[in-house]
């Protein structure tokens, strides 16, 4: 599957909503043929969703981001580039060598207060 191919599947399985059924609600009795139809329309609701939901937590723009945090060796962090773009060029390049683990690190040896917070 090609990059932009996933991104839309993976985008539109995300937003597609929950599932869905729709149906016909008769009474015991013989209905007329004039007689408004009530319809429903339902969907079911996972376990985690409902509890989610009964304990009124919000479901969007959670705070803080979540982010993945990545661990390495020293200087075996991973390099990312494009194809039109020498790898050598982006070893060599300052920014390059700066990742989330090795500022947090300069971070803590620099300022006693940072030491109170953990990389996890």
């Amino acid at each position: 599957m090609l990059d932009h191919q996933c991104v839309k599947y993976l985008y539109k399985y995300v937003y597609k909503g929950p599932d869905r059924v729709f149906m016909e609600v008769r009474s015991a009795e013989i209905s007329q043929g004039d007689e408004i139809k009530q319809f429903v329309d339902a969907r079911w609701v996972c376990p985690q969703e409902s509890v989610w939901r009964i304990f009124k937590f919000p479901l969007n723009k959670m705070y803080p981001s979540v982010y993945s945090l990545d661990v390495h060796t020293p200087n075996m962090h991973e390099l990312l580039f494009s194809e039109n773009q020498a790898p050598s060029d982006q070893v060599e390049d300052e920014n390059a060598s700066r990742t989330m683990l090795t500022e947090f690190f300069t971070r803590n040896s620099n300022d006693p207060l940072a030491q109170q917070y953990l990389y996890r």
